[in-house]
């Protein structure tokens, strides 16, 4: 999994970044193997559509609360993240700071 959508592939290949290459390359080799199965074999994923299937059809909210609780979370999870690598952060500064007094 190398992380990237299939247009910032193309611009990190031009960019020269050699992961973005075997990006590229994976999608074109992949897109060229489920062209052949299904042309052989008939296969193909409409058999698994569902239609059109929403997050408010799922848990039977409208959608300003299922707005409201999807800000809200991510929110949260910024706020943690932050305050995560705040505390990694001084975390290594006073291991640091300790290596410092040990090797006066």
């Amino acid at each position: 999994m190398a992380g990237y959508c299939p247009g910032t592939s193309i611009g990190a290949m031009g960019e020269g970044k050699k992961d973005a290459l075997y990006t590229v390359l994976g999608g074109i080799v992949g897109v060229f193997t489920y062209t052949l199965i299904q042309q052989y074999t008939g296969f193909s994923i409409a058999a698994f559509d569902i239609g059109k299937l929403t997050l408010e059809d799922i848990i039977h909210l409208n959608p300003f609360s299922v707005a409201v609780i999807f800000s809200l979370s991510i929110i949260i999870i910024i706020y943690l993240v932050d305050f995560w690598e705040q505390k990694k952060s001084s975390a290594s500064k006073s291991i640091i700071q300790k290596e410092d007094d040990v090797s006066c």
